[in-house]
């Protein structure tokens, strides 16, 4: 799984919820310029351009997720990337309240 935003609360989130281990994220991909090409706090997980979903070697595929940490733009993150989802990638978001994409969903 990947990270898709790397604001001060997902980190947060992330330790608040036990996901502080390496394996748990590869890496993060935030579209802020000024984010990207460094490490997250704590994790030091690296932070990405949004294209590395898409262009190899760190390119989703199906079965892969994406954790939205940055849950206050989902809707225009989901609408942005929706191929990725056709590619059968889902996308989880965490907060309000937990919900995902993809064939996991609950009906």
């Amino acid at each position: 799984a990947v990270g898709f935003g790397a604001p001060a609360k997902a980190t947060t989130l992330l330790y608040q919820f036990g996901l502080m281990q390496k394996e748990h994220l590869a890496y993060l991909v935030d579209d802020s310029p000024l984010k990207q090409h460094r490490y997250s706090p704590g994790l030091h997980l690296p932070v990405l351009p949004t294209s590395a979903l898409y262009q190899e070697p760190t390119a989703l595929k199906r079965g892969d997720a994406v954790l939205v940490l940055a849950w206050n733009f989902a809707p225009s993150i989901l609408k942005q990337h929706a191929e990725l989802e056709r590619r059968g990638v889902e996308f989880i978001v965490p907060m309000p309240l937990p919900a995902g994409t993809g064939a996991g969903r609950a009906a």
